[in-house]
């Protein structure tokens, strides 16, 4: 029996016919698109969107990078979870690193699966605020740099959805208390409030789009930037709005981010929603810039305190290139050392050791514990010495 012809897909058809016919229209779109970001963006360049930053490797630098970190696994219904925060202060001068001690915080327990993962995130910012506290407590001293892989200020994303919940809404106002009571007391002693204080910056990765955002939405009158910017800039950035928009924001800014850079600063607490806190950090202000550290390192983001108003450009300039300094390692992960070494360390929290996680013991013994009724034997013993 003859096979029979397959019946043509009018769907392809229809795509075949509308590339044929619109592939030239989309070459001439993109291309005049193009040719105008060919033209603004070196026009942005001249207008101080970017810097160019003269990196000293060979002052002394004590720097601290605070990781974190946690983990969950099912058990019994619910969750057992791991959290740990760790620090790691090292020396840089010249071409010499040496290290000046680790402090770190763990806590293990079971929790419910309600609001599991924000739950999580509180209790790993409420043992960043230990170690933070340690550190400011500490006889040693501050390092010079304090570099936070954990935000400075929390959003409505925070928040947990059910907040109605008693045992939810009293977790979080613990966390807000602890950021609030925190910076009310050591707020003064960091720079730029205190011109010899720690430099405390938190890193991300970075969208450098947020410059020519804050620009274009800016009040009058009100001061974005510490940086000195063209005259032009604002009317360039208004006349070329929409084509700039058009062509992806974030990818022109990314093509004038050259390694060794900057972005201009801006004021990055204006946009935060009325729950965020510390309020007393969004009230004096918070700076944000992004930086490219080296030809392959990725664009890394950098929020610090103080508004624009407290900042100079020189003293971006100093932060930008300490922190450039301090990053030895040219690839697309590249962080500073003192952060790099305080991930890695926190590293056995998630790792498995033939094939099995510390939250796999920890599961095994809670069920071998389980089945030899030791919780029952433990909960009875006090009763028993008081009957």
């Amino acid at each position: 029996m003859p096979e029979s012809t397959p019946k043509a897909n009018p769907i392809a058809q229809e795509l075949t016919a509308q590339i044929q016919v619109g592939l030239y229209g989309t070459v001439g779109h993109l291309a005049r698109q193009l040719r105008l970001i060919d033209k603004v963006a070196p026009k942005l360049k001249e207008n101080g969107i970017t810097r160019q930053i003269s990196v000293d490797r060979l002052r002394r630098r004590k720097a601290a990078g605070f990781a974190a970190t946690h983990t969950s696994t099912e058990a019994f219904g619910g969750l057992l979870f791991a959290v740990g925060v760790l620090k790691h202060e090292l020396i840089s001068e010249d071409s010499t690193l040496s290290h000046a001690g680790q402090d770190s915080r763990v806590t293990v327990g079971d929790m419910t699966h309600l609001e599991a993962d924000r739950r999580l995130a509180w209790k790993q910012n409420d043992l960043m605020y230990d170690l933070l506290q340690a550190t400011f407590e500490s006889e040693n001293g501050l390092p010079d740099y304090i570099i936070l892989g954990v935000p400075l200020l929390f959003g409505r994303e925070i928040y947990a959805l059910g907040f109605e919940d008693e045992g939810l809404r009293s977790e979080i106002e613990k966390l807000k208390n602890r950021a609030e009571q925190f910076w009310e007391a050591n707020r003064r002693r960091c720079f730029p409030f205190d011109p010899k204080g720690p430099r405390v910056a938190t890193i991300h990765t970075g969208r450098p789009s947020e410059i020519l955002r804050a620009l274009l939405q800016a009040t009058p009158g009100h001061a974005v930037s510490p940086d000195r910017l063209g005259a032009e800039l604002g009317s360039l950035l208004e006349n070329h709005k929409k084509a700039l928009l058009s062509a992806n924001i974030n990818r022109v800014m990314i093509g004038l981010l050259a390694p060794g850079c900057r972005t201009a600063a801006w004021s990055s607490a204006d946009s935060m929603d009325s729950r965020a806190f510390p309020r007393s950090l969004i009230t004096e202000g918070m700076l944000s810039f992004c930086y490219q550290a080296g030809l392959r390192g990725g664009i890394t983001q950098v929020e610090t305190l103080g508004g624009p108003d407290r900042w100079t450009s020189e003293a971006v300039d100093d932060l930008a290139s300490s922190l450039m300094a301090l990053t030895v390692f040219d690839h697309r992960s590249a962080e500073p050392l003192p952060l790099w070494y305080a991930r890695e360390a926190l590293a056995p929290i998630r790792k498995k050791y033939q094939g099995k996680s510390w939250l796999d013991v920890y599961k095994g013994m809670v069920k071998k514990a389980m089945r030899g009724e030791q919780v029952e034997a433990a909960w009875l013993r006090g009763w028993e010495e008081n009957s």
